[in-house]
């Protein structure tokens, strides 16, 4: 007893300490075995020059200059806020120039400036500037660029470049060599080509949408956008205006006053738009471009005419747009992003009931071949922004951020404009151990990195050498994310699971003896690692995926990790036996099946969105058994952003092939793999200590984080933008169980709430046995009401619908397998939760899996018998005889029946307009449902029967559960139409039926439609005198219609959202008789003498 006490102590100790073994020894590198809980010391030494340069390319896209020597601040240098003041700092650096010095690196500060001249008009050179900017005259207002009739410049970029010249005497009033002016002086260097003026007309005439929607020269023009002239006399970018149009879209709260500038600015650029887009499909010859599919069905709202040219008035139809000014203050109101535009452009150009804009743009691009260079148009490019919208399961358009590209560190590539140097040095500090490298490749990690605040980094050893059984490092400062735990505890359950992959641990970062910060060090898939990993020296198969979904179909893009490797004819097999895969054995011999599975079910149960569904972040070796391995990394931005823990795997993934045939196809494999990740790991039990470990070995650093040095600089973010930046408390919220909006996207889960929620669900979901701790409601943990996010979530329809039935207590194998949330409660035969006799006694159907009641009788009744006895007593003898006397009692019984349906959830999409109106006062709360299954408009759902007879049709509730009003013809408006009207549903008269076939007034056959027919009873279609049936329509409120073809008259189109399984509105009882007979023993004693 003593000896467990004292093993029970010690591991608590050791718990407390942060040092439980998490994983088993031996089966990582050496250098994360060392490093476990601890935080390490990385220090860089680059020489000056490369330092300064590392400063600049970390600022590429800020107009500040960076305080490149802190050695020459002192107490004059910060203002009466106690703020830097740039000015004085300027002066007192100015001293230490030397004037050769200040001429030198002038000089090298034009050189640079002359060679991002030439990107800029080579970037320009690619761009057809008449359909950028369709409305400025360029032969007029700017001639030099010599822009033809084709729309692109005819300059000679390399004549222009060599009239650029250098005259120190430009350069009296700077004061900073480094300064960002230096540009801009540059710029008016050239006396025959006025370069500074060009920008600054183009900058003019650059909008939210050039920038936002990956336009390459709107990226070099936006800082001439927001020019201003300091006191001394030089150009300067405006900083405030600057961050409102640039970084303050990422997390600025705007006030009343910017929200409405905003408005009306994109109010504008929507209508200007929208109309070069209508341009210029009508200036189009669509049949030249479509030729082989019939464009007239295809896109009969442009009325084709026999030429192959749209027939549309554009003005009328721009007229039709409307602007829901209260929906896109909505969206505004906390934070502008390319998603966020994505919604305002989707909603404005859907926003003409005659002219869907969105959805023909939509419809076009799916058609469109990009692989054909056509001249003459530019319909190539517009497209292209709607090439990666896809329509979900809940019926609504989205843009598929991943797909298109976002900012995410998704590769690992140098660019020229990247920072890389070789002349590094490194002392690492294990311990107190230090070890010395003199060769070390130093560079920013990624091409976005540079537009972090703190940068991400690679290390490279050189010269033979590695740190403890590696060479390659990257330096993660994952400041997208508020924890810094995502990327090491996804990494730490794959090192649990013993799966090939990347580690990680946490290291602090000095370059050039200035702390940089806490750092996540992970190692990398590279050649090096094969070699360590699988002893697979100079392998030829491995290959770094980026734009990839695993099928020849697509522009497969992963480059061989090998540069001396060209012959790709292996990967190219393993790519053309995925696409002809349509079962798992036929993969079995060229793919590790399960490897695959697994890190399919790790994304899945981590909501891991950046890997394969996003198309990057992971490579493909192929080992030498021949079985291709796939291999994730880049963790950060799982586990809960923008995505909702209750959903199955066809709610999560996309339509990816190899995921329909290893996954969709035949799930029990993945399924058991799923839960066994789930039994091993991915619960509260295992992670939430190791969180917690986790948090308080991080915990000082994380404070330091966020306290600025004496110069108001926080470690690390040599890059001024701060829009990544969090804080302490939130780090503290977020790690736990509080939900917290982020800057660049919507909002991230709190961990460990992701990871409890995600439990309980699949928990119930597969029936498993799980620990009833954490399947408690009454599971007690707190949230930070101050940085909670408040916010819409994004919920699948099927997730809005398993919550409605649990609400509304349904459980049992017909309800996607809910469980009774309370501990009292049992799950009746019928499906409802409850804790009466009709629920809990197993004679009645209790299903006990799903819920036990307390003190429930959970077994069959126990027959009992009697027995006569004889006692003899006095020598006189008493026999104890029994006589058996039968009774029978009748019993009625009152039983609830539930009658269960199979219904349709369908739904229309719009604003809901000051006219709606359908009638009944106590249904005005109805009116206002929210968008559920996205933030465009609000939606009205209801319940209409899934049979082939027409049916009520339901108004659902808020919970998504059907209510007792329902839908009824109302008065008539005219010869064509009429109002509806809300009625209880025991009082309505017409009936109403989901896809209904008919023949239209030019006697076309219209073939299941997306609409919704009215019956005058259960069997006859209401219709007019032609014959024409009535349809519900949808503007400012719902009418009938005489019904029309939903193709090419949208407001007849109903979205079906899904189906499910609910009670009528309305209960019988049933009084039940039954016979009950027993029996009675009546003793009777005899004496006998």
């Amino acid at each position: 007893m003593l000896c467990i006490l004292i093993l029970t102590l010690l591991a608590y100790a050791n718990a407390a300490l942060g040092k439980t073994e998490f994983f088993k020894k031996g089966k990582r590198a050496e250098i994360f075995e060392l490093t476990d809980n601890k935080v390490s010391e990385f220090r860089i030494k680059l020489p000056q020059e490369d330092f300064e340069l590392l400063l600049r390319k970390a600022n590429t896209n800020n107009e500040y200059e960076y305080l490149t020597d802190t050695s020459t601040i002192t107490k004059s240098s910060f203002n009466r806020d106690d703020l830097c003041n740039t000015d004085n700092y300027i002066e007192e650096e100015q001293k230490n120039f030397k004037a050769s010095d200040r001429e030198k690196i002038l000089r090298s500060r034009f050189d640079e400036e002359l060679e991002y001249i030439k990107t800029f008009l080579s970037v320009m050179e690619g761009y057809n500037l008449n359909k950028i900017y369709p409305e400025v005259n360029f032969r007029k207002e700017l001639p030099q660029l010599k822009v033809d009739d084709s729309g692109y410049i005819g300059i000679n970029i390399k004549s222009i470049c060599k009239n650029f010249k250098f005259n120190i005497n430009d350069y009296k009033a700077i004061k900073n060599p480094y300064s960002e002016k230096v540009r801009f002086i540059v710029f008016q260097s050239n006396s025959k080509f006025d370069l500074f003026n060009i920008a600054k007309i183009l900058a003019g005439k650059t909008t939210f949408r050039h920038y936002l929607i990956s336009n390459g020269l709107a990226k070099h023009l936006i800082e001439f956008k927001f020019l201003k002239v300091d006191s001394d006399g030089l150009y300067n970018v405006d900083a405030n205006n600057y961050f409102s149009f640039c970084d303050g879209f990422s997390e600025t709260k705007y006030n009343t006053k910017a929200i409405d500038n905003l408005l009306s600015e994109l109010q504008t650029e929507l209508y200007g738009t929208a109309k070069y887009i209508l341009n210029e499909i009508k200036d189009t010859n669509i049949v030249d471009i479509y030729p082989d599919i019939n464009v007239r069905e295809e896109f009969p709202e442009l009325n084709i005419d026999d030429d192959g040219y749209a027939n549309i008035d554009v003005n009328d139809i721009l007229d039709g747009f409307q602007y829901n000014v209260r929906e896109f203050k909505s969206l505004i109101t906390e934070k502008m992003s390319i998603d966020t535009y994505r919604k305002l452009e989707f909603n404005y150009f859907n926003s003409n009931k005659y002219f869907k804009l969105s959805n023909l743009l939509i419809k076009m691009a799916k058609k469109f071949n990009f692989d054909i260079d056509y001249a003459g148009t530019n319909l190539d490019n517009m497209l292209m922004d709607y090439k990666n919208v896809y329509k979900n399961n809940d019926g609504i358009y989205y843009y598929n951020k991943e797909a298109s590209g976002s900012m995410i560190d998704s590769t690992e590539d140098s660019t020229k404009d990247d920072f890389k140097s070789k002349n590094a040095t490194m002392i690492v500090n294990i311990g107190g151990k230090k070890q010395t490298f003199d060769k070390v490749t130093f560079s920013i990690s990624g091409h976005f990195s540079r537009y972090y605040g703190k940068p991400q980094y690679k290390v490279k050893i050189g010269g033979g050498k590695n740190l403890y059984g590696r060479s390659n490092f990257k330096l993660r400062s994952d400041t997208l994310e508020p924890t810094y735990l995502r990327s090491k505890l996804i990494s730490d359950i794959h090192n649990y699971l013993e799966l090939p992959s990347c580690s990680a641990n946490y290291i602090t970062l000095y370059i050039n003896n200035e702390y940089m910060g806490l750092y996540i060090l992970t190692d990398l898939f590279k050649t090096s690692w094969i070699e360590s990993v699988y002893g697979d020296k100079n392998t030829k198969f491995l290959y770094k995926c980026d734009g990839c979904n695993l099928t020849a179909k697509e522009d497969c893009k992963c480059e061989n990790e090998n540069e001396d490797i060209t012959d790709n004819t292996e990967f190219n097999k393993l790519i053309k036996a995925l696409d002809k895969a349509k079962k798992i054995s036929d993969v079995e011999s060229i793919l590790d099946v399960d490897q695959f599975l697994t890190e399919m079910a790790i994304d899945f149960l981590t909501g891991g969105w950046d890997h394969l569904l996003a198309s990057h972040n992971y490579s493909l070796y192929k080992p030498k058994n021949g079985k291709w391995l796939y291999l994730s990394y880049d963790f950060d931005l799982d586990m809960g952003l923008d995505s909702y823990p209750v959903m199955r795997f066809q709610d999560y993934t996309k339509k990816i092939h190899i995921l329909e045939v290893l996954i969709l196809k035949e799930p029990t494999r993945f399924d058991n793999i799923v839960k066994n990740i789930i039994t091993k790991v991915f619960n509260p039990a295992v992670l939430f200590p190791h969180i917690d470990e986790l948090k308080e070995l991080i915990r000082p650093y994380v404070k330091k984080e966020y306290i600025k040095d004496k110069y108001g600089n926080y470690p690390g973010r040599i890059n001024h933008s701060d829009w990544d930046l969090y804080s302490y408390e939130i780090w503290e919220a977020n790690s736990d169980f509080t939900n917290h909006d982020n800057s660049q996207w919507e909002y991230f889960y709190g961990i460990k709430s992701w990871i409890l929620e995600r439990y309980r669900f699949l928990c119930s979901y597969y029936r498993m046995t799980c620990d009833a701790t954490y399947l408690d409601k009454n599971f007690k943990y707190s949230i930070n009401k101050n940085v909670e996010y408040h916010g819409l979530y994004n919920k699948s329809a099927f997730a809005n619908e398993y919550e409605g039935l649990v609400k509304e207590g349904r459980c049992g194998p017909k309800f996607y397998n809910i469980k009774c949330k309370k501990a009292d409660e049992c799950c009746s035969s019928y499906g409802y939760c409850g804790h009466s006799d009709q629920h809990c006694d197993v004679n009645q159907g209790c299903q006990s899996e799903f819920g036990i009641c307390k003190n429930a009788s959970t077994t069959k009744p126990i027959r009992t018998t009697t027995t006569t006895t004889t006692i003899i007593k006095n020598k006189a003898k008493t026999v104890y005889s029994t006589r058996t006397l039968t009774k029978t009692k009748i019993v009625k019984t009152t039983t609830l029946v539930h009658s269960l349906a199979t219904y349709s959830k369908v739904s229309y999409q719009g604003g809901i307009g000051s006219k709606y109106y359908l009638g009944v006062d106590q249904v005005k709360e109805y009116t206002q449902i929210p968008a559920k299954l996205g933030k465009q408009g609000n939606y009205i759902h209801w319940m209409i029967k899934n049979e082939s007879k027409p049916s009520n049709m339901y108004l659902a509730n808020k919970d998504g559960s059907i209510s007792n009003y329902c839908l009824d013809v109302g008065k008539s408006i005219n010869e064509s139409s009429y109002y509806l009207t809300i009625k209880k549903c025991s009082n309505t008269t017409y009936f109403f039926k989901y896809s209904v076939s008919f023949t239209d007034y030019k006697n076309n056959k219209i073939n299941n439609p997306s609409n919704i027919a009215i019956y005058k009873n259960a069997n006859t279609l209401f219709t007019n005198e032609n014959g024409i049936p009535y349809c519900i329509f949808y503007d400012d409120t719902l009418r009938i219609e005489q019904c029309k073809n939903p193709e090419a008259s949208p407001n007849y189109i109903w979205n079906k959202i899904g189906n499910g399984r609910y009670t009528q509105t309305s209960t019988r009882t049933e009084v039940k008789t039954s016979t009950i007979t027993y029996t009675t023993t009546t003793v009777i004693p005899t004496v006998i003498n």
